[in-house]
């Protein structure tokens, strides 16, 4: 079973609402719950949307229901509000970045993580709820009627369960006992009901701790120490410090309190003063202890299946301990509907166990890293990923939508140097800042401002955010910085006749190694040659990016519509593997990329579009479907160049990414996009007055035409009509 979260895997395995009381014609069961928590209570909910009777039987009264912050990304939300959770009831919070402070001892310095966008791209958002106002939503939700099921749950308070049995027989601590079809045992961390499903006793193991306290906003901003900390944040600040456990700080039984002088000196005695502030002495917190337990093979056995913590408990770093017990219940929901017979119950039980587990245990094996190492998997955790287990984990991956970022690479954090910081350098060095990577930005022109206002990219798929890299004004003023070699030059830059070679040459600073490799995100044919004969010793990747953005000030950038780089090895020196590396640290970062063998290829396929729109939009001033618009021989045009370009693409081995495909993918991503279309790169430069790329995106195709045996026919003199051989240079 893949564990894999990516929304094309997921997105529709919940039965539309629609059909919400279709499985009620199958057989109906009797089901006891053990548990009235939020697994429990869930479970309740799918189960009785599927046409079952439901009884929960909880020790509890819930007099004094406690709990603190849940944070529930899109793969627990989008089940909530497919159930009918109502999140302005339960007072949902939409989350809206998350705030990392790289450096303990400088904590205005700071790097936003926007996930604003979730709801977007994973078509649910990512909430917070208070504990209990999630837990009375839930209540609710089972045990009164809604608009799509008559069936609500009966709870049982103060009703202890001591002994199931896995024919379906419960015994309760008076001894009386009941028969239920489905046994769902959701007691959390107690896991009573474990060894019945086992057959041998599975303890949890005390992994780490967690502080958990409420502070009015108010109190925090009247602190000078923390108001910089603590902004925008409503009226109440729910804080969390996780530690390693510590059995020597032992909480009191009942309420969780420890002592706060010990809790002061072990915890926090080294935090910042900002921090430790917050962690009076005479503040009064409680210490939870958190627990693991080796992943599971099986979760049932019989007629009975345990769910949540009483079968996956795992530490809060990934944010899925809820979230997996929100699955569990809406995958029995799902897995238990159109029951033809009460005999259909062990059967597919067992089915849910081989959907759950390794997806539940490659989650616990994850969490239970506060920081992600692949390494640390050990051998008998392997096959729970299925053959794909991550090298980096990022806060939103498509396969693993987490909280935390991580910010090693095969233990080593990965060392970027971007050379050229316009559109595509400041967009890629926020996503390589996302994956965890320590960037250095070689900015010129906008040198100043970066300086002081760091770099900012407004992007309609990754959301807004501002990062704050290293900024310097040469290469040998980064190789004089750094104290290490970097792992990746990135070069952005744009590339000019008579100050290639210089730009090539200046990167001598960085590069007199022989651990550097070298990435270029750079326009033209055969771009890598001349990196190639400067530095034979290096390792080279090239790049093709497709990233519609504008800039909207020297150092902030807007991006809309996608973003997609394919990378691999240069075409000039020897094959390697280096592409893959980059692309996932990329990939961690949030970006699309696909890995090809033949990048020549993709570059040729690229300049079918940008070879077209570039020249004519610079010249009429016109945005692409603007231009399509304006005049009905417009669209003739755009062919006859598409066309010449792939003639030459052709005359040089390219036809299999050059032809009437490429046209047809490229016409269409232009009619797709909303009126009035985007503007390329060379018309923005020329309405800034900035220098244009004609060489670099025109004269891999006019100028190779002698070497390729390529014939004029009046069709093809449609890129000197253009203007390419009069065009000026700004």
């Amino acid at each position: 079973m893949a564990t894999s979260l990516n929304i094309e895997d997921d997105l529709y395995w919940l039965p539309s609402s629609s059909s919400g009381s279709q499985c009620k014609t199958g057989k109906s069961l009797q089901v006891g719950i053990v548990g009235a928590g939020i697994g429990g209570l869930m479970a309740a909910v799918a189960l009785l949307d599927a046409g079952h009777d439901v009884e929960i039987y909880e020790r509890s009264q819930f007099k004094n229901e406690v709990g603190a912050a849940i944070m529930a990304p899109p793969n627990s939300t989008r089940i909530l509000d497919h159930y009918g959770v109502d999140m302005q009831r339960s007072q949902a919070t939409a989350a809206e970045n998350i705030i990392l402070y790289p450096d303990s001892s400088d904590l205005v310095k700071s790097i936003t993580i926007p996930i604003t966008h979730c709801a977007t791209k994973y078509k649910a958002p990512f909430y917070f709820f208070h504990r209990v106002d999630l837990h009375q939503e839930l209540r609710k939700l089972a045990t009164e009627p809604t608009p799509t099921r008559s069936r609500v749950a009966r709870i049982h308070l103060a009703t202890a369960v001591s002994h199931v049995e896995i024919d379906g027989t419960i015994t309760l601590e008076d001894n009386t006992t009941v028969k239920k079809d489905l046994i769902v045992a959701a007691d959390g961390i107690r896991a009573s009901f474990l060894q019945t499903i086992l057959g041998h006793k599975l303890d949890a193991e005390h992994k780490m701790s967690m502080l958990r306290f409420m502070v009015p906003t108010e109190e925090l901003e009247n602190n000078t120490e923390t108001l910089a900390i603590f902004r925008d944040g409503g009226s109440l600040q729910n804080i969390g410090i996780l530690y390693p456990g510590d059995d020597t700080l032992q909480p009191d039984s009942r309420s969780g309190a420890v002592s706060s002088d010990a809790l002061y000196d072990r915890v926090v005695g080294d935090f910042p003063p900002a921090i430790r502030s917050i962690c009076r002495r005479e503040r009064i917190v409680g210490q939870w202890p958190l627990y693991v337990r080796q992943p599971l093979e099986t979760y049932a056995r019989g007629r009975i299946v345990v769910i949540g913590d009483a079968a996956h408990p795992m530490p809060p770093t990934r944010a899925q301990g809820a979230s997996m017990a929100i699955e569990d219940a809406a995958a029995l929901g799902v897995l238990l509907s159109d029951l033809d017979s009460k005999d259909d119950v062990s059967p597919r039980l067992e089915l849910f166990s081989k959907v759950r587990a390794p997806r539940v245990a490659s989650t616990q094996v994850i969490s239970s890293m506060h920081q992600w190492d692949p390494a640390k998997v050990r051998e008998t955790e392997k096959r729970f990923f299925n053959g794909k287990i991550p090298l980096l984990m990022r806060y939103e991956d498509n396969k693993w939508p987490l909280t935390q970022l991580v910010s090693n690479l095969h233990a080593t954090m990965a060392r970027i140097l971007v050379v050229g910081v316009g559109s595509i350098g400041i967009v890629y060095s926020v996503l390589f800042t996302r994956a965890g990577a320590e960037v250095v930005c070689v900015c010129r022109s906008n040198y100043a401002e970066a300086k002081a206002s760091g770099l900012e990219l407004k992007s309609q798929l990754f959301g807004d955010q501002t990062i704050y890299p290293v900024v310097v004004s040469s290469v040998n003023e980064a190789a004089r910085t750094s104290g290490k070699p970097f792992h990746y030059v990135v070069v952005t830059t744009k590339s000019f006749p008579g100050t290639q070679l210089q730009s090539v040459q200046s990167l001598r600073p960085v590069l007199n190694n022989t651990t550097t490799s070298v990435v270029l995100l750079q326009n033209g044919i055969g771009i890598e040659k001349d990196y190639h004969e400067e530095y034979p010793h290096a390792q080279i990747v090239s790049g093709v990016v497709y990233m519609p953005t504008s800039r909207t000030s020297p150092t902030s950038v807007k991006h809309t519509e996608v973003e997609r780089l394919y990378l691999g090895p240069s075409p000039f020196g020897e094959k390697h593997d280096l592409a893959r590396g980059v692309s996932t640290l990329l990939r961690a970062g949030g970006a699309t990329v696909s890995d090809c063998d033949d990048i020549q290829g993709e570059r040729w396929k690229k300049i079918v579009a940008n070879g077209t729109w570039n020249p004519l939009c610079a010249l009429s001033r016109c945005r692409d479907l603007q231009l399509l618009a304006a005049c009905p021989l417009t669209l003739q045009v755009v062919n006859d160049i598409m066309r010449e370009i792939c003639t030459v693409a052709a005359a040089g081995g390219y036809s299999k990414y050059a032809n009437e495909e490429a046209i047809a993918f490229q016409m269409g991503r232009s009619r797709a996009r909303d009126h009035p279309g985007v503007e390329p790169s060379m018309m923005a430069d020329m309405n800034t007055g900035r220098e244009m790329e004609v060489e670099a995106i025109l004269g891999g195709i006019v100028n190779p035409r002698p070497r390729f045996d390529v014939g004029y026919t009046p069709s093809s003199n449609s890129l000197q009509y253009c203007g390419y051989e009069k065009m000026t240079w700004k």
